[in-house]
């Protein structure tokens, strides 16, 4: 997985010593920071859960917990290619050692039966070609949602729409839980002012509520793949889409 990442950016800085004829390590720089651009997204959660008690157990039906989560990412973005890489630290407190149901119980039971598991994580690290006469290629560790492929600058209802009620119907990337989940793959499509037709292959990370192990592990018997052709907004019928989905999930 490391070694994946340091040769995805090798490949980046290869390809920007190249462009726009950069000739000199002072240029080099000055081109890298021009199209470089990031942030820090910060989640502070606590939770309390009133749940069913187990029949003859003396276990905590009622428990809270806290959770943190900081994401920093860097994009370095030209007009033909980009480089994104994301990573998160991730810390949970007080979860439950005698839960009876309820997430605090999958975090424990999934973080080797630790209180306070913590643990730093690479969510993203992906090279992206696109404009190349339609075409465009994604590879390395992506975030996929299956149905989104396709949003609209002009109609934030209908973005909505995609992104609450057909985005991540079965592929996604499991973002509601501390750790979230990701995809070792690639996707590539074509798209035009017509349609978009997209296609992805990729192994799974073990994410979702494993603290310790979720995003530096992949459920190697599991491979997804998947294809989304959408016709876009206003060619059939006005502001609306057609958005057939195909998705396989293959267990080896």
């Amino acid at each position: 997985m490391i070694r994946s990442i340091f040769l995805i950016f090798i490949i980046v800085i290869v390809i920007s010593m190249f462009h726009e004829n950069t000739c000199s390590a002072q240029s080099l720089s000055e081109n890298i920071s021009k199209h470089a651009s990031g942030g820090v997204i910060l989640n502070f959660r606590n939770e309390l859960w009133n749940t069913f008690q187990k029949a003859d157990s003396d276990t905590d039906r009622t428990y809270d917990f806290f959770l943190i989560r900081a994401r920093a990412y860097l994009d370095l973005e030209w007009d033909k290619v980009a480089f994104h890489v994301m990573g998160q630290g991730v810390k949970a407190f007080n979860l439950p050692e005698n839960g009876a149901f309820g997430p605090g119980v999958l975090y424990f039971n999934a973080s080797d039966q630790k209180t306070g598991p913590g643990n730093f994580q690479f969510v993203e690290a992906y090279l992206h070609l696109k404009n190349l006469d339609g075409f465009y290629l994604k590879g390395g560790r992506i975030g996929f949602k299956d149905g989104s492929q396709v949003l609209y600058k002009d109609s934030p209802k209908l973005n909505w729409i995609i992104k609450k009620r057909l985005s991540e119907r079965l592929i996604g990337n499991w973002d509601w839980t501390l750790v979230g989940r990701r995809f070792d793959g690639g996707s590539a499509g074509y798209a035009n002012d017509t349609f978009d037709f997209n296609l992805m292959g990729a192994n799974v990370t073990f994410g979702g509520f494993d603290i310790e192990d979720g995003l530096w592990k992949d459920l190697d018997t599991v491979v997804v793949l998947g294809g989304v052709f959408t016709v876009k907004k206003d060619v059939l019928v006005s502001n609306t889409i057609l958005l057939p989905i195909k998705n396989l999930v293959e267990l080896s």
